[in-house]
């Protein structure tokens, strides 16, 4: 004699996809990453936006869980919208992905609230691994960034100078570290299309964040700068 058994009801243990905001200026590439992100079933997009403005409302109105967010947005600063970002929404978890040098940018973006960094140039390979684990609560750093970080923290810069470089603009670390490379005021302003008087508007800023007081000083530290971190 046969009876047919009944199994119980598998309980659902499928969670709601993690809500993911794309921010850059550029089209092409917030497709992409929207296009690339929205083919894993766990991730959901919830808003793409070009500028400051746009993120902030998105943030506001949808409540994601991931930003990703691009340091350079047409004018504006990503470090900038990263700290409104987390004013507004405190659990915010959020990538900075940018072309710009893991080693100029990835501590800054830690330090103005964000949980990881990534290059451009390996996103597309890396981001979805990278997003998880930010929503695991985890950073993601690439290996090489992480002991860059570890080994700043016994660079020998004066206290001041090592809270302000946090303080720079994106375009005073540039000539920060083209003053580094030995480049004269001219050939600065040459090389980032700049006039003379700007850079050196910019290099009196630089002195002022990082506690310095003579042009000897700030080569000596950009110098420095540039040998520990290339």
């Amino acid at each position: 004699m046969t009876s047919d058994l009944i199994q119980p009801p598998i309980a659902n243990t499928v969670s709601c996809p993690a809500r993911i905001l794309v921010v850059d200026d550029h089209p092409i590439i917030r497709e992409g990453l929207s296009t690339l992100l929205a083919a894993q079933p766990d991730l959901l997009i919830c808003g793409e936006a070009a500028n400051i403005s746009g993120a902030l409302k998105i943030v506001t109105d949808t409540g994601p869980d991931v930003a990703i967010v691009d340091i350079a947005l047409n004018g504006e600063n990503g470090l900038d919208l990263v700290r409104r970002m987390k004013a507004v929404r405190p659990q915010l978890r959020i990538l900075v992905v940018s072309m710009y040098d893991d080693e100029l940018y990835a501590e800054r973006a830690l330090d103005v609230g964000a949980m990881g960094y990534l290059n451009k140039q390996v996103a597309s390979r890396n981001i979805v691994d990278a997003i998880r684990q930010l929503l695991a609560g985890q950073r993601y750093l690439s290996d090489e960034t992480a002991a860059r970080i570890a080994a700043r923290k016994n660079e020998h810069l004066p206290d001041g100078a090592r809270q302000g470089l946090s303080a720079l603009t994106n375009r005073e670390m540039e000539v920060f570290k083209l003053i580094g490379k030995g480049m004269t005021t001219a050939e600065i302003a040459s090389s980032l299309f700049l006039s003379v008087k700007t850079v050196e508007s910019h290099r009196q800023k630089i002195k002022l964040k990082l506690d310095l007081n003579t042009p000897a000083e700030l080569s000596r530290e950009a110098v420095r700068f540039v040998m520990q971190n290339g």
